[in-house]
């Protein structure tokens, strides 16, 4: 291959030669960097054999979820757990304290009811007016031509009836003969009034004052 043809063959892979330089001037730095931090860590440790050695910065047992499961007996189940509760004692219920008993209630004296003495029933007295029924009867004249008046006469008191001839002035048990004309008689009573008695007729004269 000849210089013309070299040429030629970078113009048309120009990218990829310049690629290829890139990349490796960054590893040759990458080397470079990665000798030199050797070299300045080596010069920096003490020569002595007693040095402490670097502290794991990870746990060990942080992946110990990796090794492998250990393989389990025949009485073993691997699903079962179980936890252990403390179980207190139930309290003894306090018993209520004995109340003492009531006193049972005095019965009341009920003193007894005094009835009011019986007063005596009221006697009432019946006091009928005594009354003479005068019964004008008939007529007649005495020797001097004075009329003159037959009259049945019942007394109230005595259950009696008796006959009487008698004109003006003439008194019968308290009762005063006041005038005697052929059709009428008057009577005055015991209060001084004067009661009229048809011919042929009986009233009732009352004897009370």
């Amino acid at each position: 291959m000849d210089s013309r043809q070299l040429n030629e063959k970078l113009k048309k892979d120009w990218e990829k030669v310049l690629f290829a330089i890139s990349l490796l001037m960054i590893v040759l730095s990458v080397i470079f960097l990665a000798l030199s931090l050797m070299q300045s860590k080596s010069d920096n440790l003490p020569m002595s054999t007693n040095a402490p050695k670097p502290r794991n910065i990870f746990n060990p047992k942080a992946l110990s979820f990796l090794d492998p499961v250990p393989a389990l007996n025949k009485d073993e189940k691997p699903f079962y757990f179980q936890k252990t509760f403390v179980v207190k004692p139930p309290k003894k219920p306090t018993p209520p304290p004995v109340k003492a008993p009531k006193p049972e209630p005095k019965p009341v004296e009920t003193k007894p009811v005094q009835k009011p003495p019986e007063k005596p029933a009221a006697v009432i007295k019946m006091r009928y007016a005594e009354y003479k029924n005068i019964e004008f009867k008939g007529m007649t004249k005495s020797a001097s031509g004075e009329p003159l008046a037959l009259i049945s006469v019942f007394d109230s008191k005595t259950s009696e009836t008796k006959e009487y001839t008698v004109g003006a002035g003439d008194k019968i048990d308290g009762l005063t003969v006041e005038m005697v004309t052929s059709d009428m008689l008057y009577i005055i009573n015991k209060k001084n009034e004067t009661q009229g008695i048809g011919f042929q007729s009986s009233e009732k004269v009352t004897q009370d004052e």
